[in-house]
């Protein structure tokens, strides 16, 4: 990318004029070469490059596809971009990039039109007509850039959204235009319309930055200015006020100008550059403010507010006096009140007052960012003091200081309670504060409420962000907001079966949604075995210093890794004092907050959960999850999210992060679809355990011949409930476990794999040995820990490969402590519960000998669809499984795969023709290597004749073969001899066993 000079220049071209392409812009002649240079694709009909605006409601900036062209009278590094209206365009810098992959063209796209404007629509005779007025009035014609968020039809028309990207090339036949109206979207902006006397007030989402209000030329600003002071508004409201841009006003939070002794703050309005997304038509009444000044308007829940101009102001040195002194103190957070931080805090407060001279003035808020991890490793760098004849010099500074802020995560607030001004007139309210003054920090001031959902300061002061979570998709997250936001100062247990699955992710969610204040406890740090007093105490050390400052009902208690502490053992005299002393200290804090704890032992939490009020389950995501999850950690890029939570059924948020991280090229900071199923598919590796990890495995239906009935069968049990959920929607089971029996080797779990692959189900398999354990009760544990990861990892196949070693009839077994019986009976209680919670987990067994299964298993309900895959009695059927196993080799013309299956007995399983087939392609291959020996010696002879050394086999393949010498094609004969080799694996008489055990079942 490269900085450029932005200008805006009026749009004189009409419609019909010939070869103009809309939009675009002007490029100086450095711009264009830069451009040709970077350019590296040739399927790009016409110049196309990427403007960089400022996207003020996120960090990265928004590229914008326009059209170039040269203008050789422009300035270097200078860009001038084609408006319908120039005279608002106010931003003074962009960044260029070149495009070198042909932008996509669009499918749909959604236009919310004036309501105005829609009913006028509505008169026409169709919706052809409708649609060609907005094409024609909104110059909507082939080859057309569109622009998520644009207006168009002189701002009568917005386009909302686009797919399936952000931005593309309208076509008239293939772009679908819908048309929205737009009267909802109006009343809901309106609500917060007020009189010209006052203007609304809303919170800045990002921090924006000089290099988007000033070029290099003109910064000609005090480098001491205090910048925390910016308030920002459209040119509208500097018309009404009568003042200039730069201009100082005096805000009034919730009361009228005239009325003494009321909050106020100086600021500093700036014009906002324009294009932005955050000025709509309705926000020109509107003036934008940093979160440290909003959270006034927050605390007089008044979204209005009074602005006086202050013209006989012009600068903050000359006219506001220095406070020799002021006190501060702490708002009461976890965070300052810990020791370790505490000179981390005060250095970070310090450096906010020697970077600036700050404007400050009686209930003033002070933000103060710092870093928690130095407080591990007790470094704290030097700051540079004098960066004058430093190699580098001022940039080098702000580099440095904008990679330390990155590093930030951390943010505890300030509130000013005194000064050594009197407060007398205006110089007086408002003073100066620099590094020569004193300051003072005393005692605690309550806790002040920022929700997230009205003030974003999380996005403004860079700190990590904190995923959002929407309440149709995170249930778990919509119970838990909807208990906390009734302010009830109540207990709730939040558990789950598996680690890292987003617990405390979902309390920290919910409380910067809802602007509550968090006090964590993280039980780890406790250590389990301590005496009773000495936990307890450590647990008041941390809280009552903060909690006797916060309003009641505004903070979260949070003890996290509660299994840690509490034990739930009957014989043990001190963990049950420790459990009772615990429980009073509960009670006690629950008077002044809501308490939340968390584990992953349920079992454990016994001798507290008769306390607990509320009780949620927080499992593995699903795939909605998933895909909202990969979206956030992959920043939205254009990708196949629902390949992406499909394949990455049974992970963690955790695990969907690392993931994330891992796919991101450190160079370009991108990825594509094919890394992301990469890393998914590496992390399955790794997140693999004894028993097995759900995967989707890679058989079709093309490698499974002759079972074309039974493939029937299949559809019809799985398919249904996949394609038609709805139809099962009045209490109807669904069937989900199907019994394969039958003979050795005739593709049972080849089968079972081919439904997991169709299907696109995560495939799980089971042998009978894993879920053994000599302890008592774990055999039971591992098979409802199967049935839970089946449940994680939904839609899911369970496979139990030779069933009737893991489910034999119960009484016939003669183990001492009765396993196999116990391990029956915890099958039967989660077949019966594996769609309790709407369904998605299908059972597929397998076994060589129904007759020794336990015959409850076997009800409808459990395995109740028994197909019975025997040996093909056709030569038709034959050849199908002969064509499936060969589809991939290169077999000669004169081969007839009919006349081999004629060749066959019907006593031939499906594995046995694999073994057919593998010994002709062995056979194929040794003759093929016989060749090339022959060859190679015929070589080596005609190369002696030249008083040459012979060459070795490794060589011959390298530089003399070719394709048509290593070329195996599998011939009739290779047929013929596999054939006479073969025998096969199940005889007649055991034909005829099995085929009495399946006239006996289906009868």
């Amino acid at each position: 990318m490269k900085k450029c000079t932005l200008s805006f220049v009026e749009d004189t071209y009409s419609f019909d004029d010939d070869n103009i392409q809309s939009p675009f812009c002007y490029v100086s002649q450095n711009i264009f070469q830069y451009l040709k240079d970077q350019e590296t694709s040739t399927n790009i009909s016409s110049p196309l490059c990427h403007l960089f605006f400022p996207n003020f409601i996120s960090y990265d900036l928004s590229p914008k596809l326009y059209y170039y062209k040269l203008n050789a009278q422009l300035s270097d590094n200078h860009v001038e971009v084609i408006s319908h209206n120039p005279g608002s365009m106010t931003l003074k810098v962009c960044y260029i990039s070149s495009v070198n992959n042909a932008p996509v063209v669009l499918n749909q796209i959604n236009i919310n039109v004036n309501s105005i404007l829609f009913t006028e629509l509505l008169k026409l005779e169709n919706q052809q007509e409708q649609l060609e007025f907005i094409r024609q009035k909104g110059q909507l014609y082939d080859g057309k850039i569109i622009h998520e968020n644009s207006f168009i039809c002189n701002q009568w028309c917005k386009i909302t959204k686009c797919y399936p990207y952000h931005q593309g090339i309208f076509n008239i036949n293939n772009t679908k235009i819908v048309l929205l109206n737009g009267l909802h979207e109006n009343v809901q902006l309106n609500q917060f319309v007020t009189s010209d006397k006052e203007y609304n007030i809303k919170p800045l989402p990002v921090k924006i930055q000089k290099q988007w209000l000033y070029t290099k030329d003109s910064e000609h600003h005090d480098t001491r200015e205090d910048d925390s002071i910016l308030a920002f508004a459209d040119e509208s409201v500097f018309l009404k006020l009568q003042i200039s841009n730069g201009s100082l006003v005096e805000l009034f939070f919730g009361h009228n100008s005239n009325i003494d002794n009321n909050y106020s703050k100086i600021c500093k309005l700036i014009i906002l550059p324009k294009p932005n997304e955050l000025i709509t038509e309705l926000d020109s009444n509107t003036i934008f403010v940093p979160p440290h000044i909003f959270i006034h308007s927050i605390k007089t829940n008044n979204n209005s507010i009074s602005v006086k101009p202050l013209k006989y102001l012009h600068n903050l040195r000359g006219n506001f006096t220095k406070a020799s002194s002021i006190k501060l103190s702490r708002v009461a957070s976890i965070l300052n009140s810990q020791k370790l931080y505490q000179s981390l805090i005060q250095k970070e407060l310090t450096d906010y007052f020697l970077e600036k001279s700050r404007l400050l003035s009686i209930g003033d808020y002070i933000p103060v960012l710092f870093d928690s991890r130095k407080c591990l490793f007790k470094y704290f760098p030097t700051k540079k003091l004098f960066s004058g004849g430093v190699e580098g010099g001022e940039e080098e500074e702000e580099e440095e200081k904008e990679e330390e802020e990155k590093c930030r995560d951390s943010l505890v607030w300030f509130q000013v309670i005194e000064s050594s001004v009197s407060n007398n007139t205006i110089g007086d309210k408002f003073f100066l504060v620099d590094q020569y003054s004193e300051i003072v920090i005393e005692n605690y001031v309550s806790y002040v409420s920022i929700p997230r959902s009205i003030c974003n300061y999380i996005e403004y002061y860079k700190l990590p962000k904190a995923i959002k979570l929407s309440d149709d998709i995170f249930s778990e997250y919509s119970n838990l907001k909807k208990i906390l936001g009734t302010k009830l100062n109540t207990k709730i247990l939040i558990y789950s079966s598996t680690n890292s699955v987003g617990k405390y992710t979902t309390i920290l969610t919910s409380c910067l949604d809802l602007g509550l204040n968090i006090l964590d406890i993280d039980c780890l740090e406790l250590g389990q075995g301590q005496p009773t007093n000495k936990i307890i105490g450590m647990i008041k050390a941390k809280i009552d210093p903060v909690l006797n400052y916060c309003h009641k009902g505004s903070s979260v208690l949070v003890f996290k890794h509660l299994e840690c502490i509490i034990r739930d053992d009957a014989h043990d005299e001190t963990a049950k004092k420790f459990n009772i002393s615990f429980l009073k200290l509960l009670s006690d804090y629950s008077k002044m907050a809501t308490i939340i704890l968390t584990t992953n032992k349920l079992e454990s939490m016994a001798p507290i959960r008769s306390s607990i009020n509320f009780e949620i389950e927080l499992g593995v995501p699903n795939e909605k999850q998933r895909m909202e999850i990969f979206k956030f950690y992959l920043k939205n890029l254009e990708l196949d999210y629902s390949k992406i939570a499909t394949q990455s059924a049974g992970l963690t948020p955790i695990d969907i992060k690392a993931i994330a991280t891992r796919s991101f090229s450190m160079e370009t900071d991108s990825t594509t679809l094919d890394l992301v199923l990469k890393n998914i598919n590496k992390a399955r590796d790794e997140f693999s355990e004894s028993i097995g990890a759900p995967k989707i495995p890679n058989v079709t239906w093309e490698d499974v011949g002759g079972l074309d009935m039974v493939k029937g069968e299949i559809m019809d049990t799985i398919d249904m409930p996949l394609r038609y959920p709805e139809l099962f929607g009045s209490g109807m089971k669904r069937r989900s476990g199907i019994l394969f029996y039958g003979p050795p080797g005739t593709g049972k779990t080849l089968l079972a794999k081919a439904i997991a692959t169709n299907f696109s189900l995560n495939f799980f398999s089971v042998k009978g040995p894993e879920l053994l354990n000599m302890y008592i009760g774990e055999s039971e544990a591992n098979v409802r820990r199967v049935f839970q990861k089946a449940r994680d990892a939904k839609p899911c196949v369970i496979f139990f490969d030779e069933l009737d070693s893991v489910a034999p009839k119960r009484g016939n077994q003669g183990d001492s402590g009765g396993v196999m019986d116990r391990i029956v009976s915890q099958l039967l209680a989660e077949l019966d519960g594996a769609n309790g919670d709407g369904g998605g987990v299908f059972v597929v067994g397998a076994t060589n000998r129904p007759d020794l299964l336990d015959e409850a298993l076997l009800r409808p309900g459990r395995f109740d669809k028994l197909l019975y895959l025997g040996i093909s009695d056709t030569n038709e059927k034959q050849c199908n499984i002969i064509k499936a196993l060969t589809r991939k080799f290169a077999i000669s013309e004169d081969t007839d795969l009919l006349e081999v299956a004629a060749n066959c007995p019907f006593t031939y399983t499906g594995a046995d023709f694999y073994a057919l087939c593998s010994d002709a392609m062995l056979n194929a291959m040794t003759r093929v290597a016989k060749d090339i020996d022959l060859k190679l010696d015929k070589y080596n002879k005609e190369e002696n004749d030249n008083v040459k050394k012979p060459v070795s086999l490794k060589f011959w393949f390298d530089n003399v073969a070719n394709d048509y010498d290593i070329k195996v094609v599998v011939t009739m004969e290779d047929f013929i001899k596999a054939q006479k080799n073969l025998k096969p694996s199940v005889s007649a008489e055991e034909l005829e066993h099995y085929l009495k055990i399946r006239a006996n079942f289906e009868n």
